[in-house]
């Protein structure tokens, strides 16, 4: 496995556990009210999409690179 794919691999990998965590975070916050877990939700989902965000940038930058 090249360097780039790994690369590819582990930013979708961590994509879907951080909106993963978003998800139980807002279930948290429905089922106890708690301020925390939707403030943690929120922070997971914004940090999810920069991740998608990061992801296309490396996948950009990474693709007429020879050596990847």
């Amino acid at each position: 496995m090249s360097l780039k794919t790994l690369h590819l691999v582990f930013i979708a990998c961590s994509t879907l556990l951080t909106f993963g965590f978003g998800i139980w975070s807002v279930g948290q916050f429905l089922d106890k009210r708690g301020g925390l877990y939707l403030l943690a939700g929120v922070v997971a989902f914004g940090a999810g999409a920069g991740l998608i965000r990061y992801g296309i940038v490396v996948y950009r930058k990474l693709k007429n690179m020879p050596w990847m």
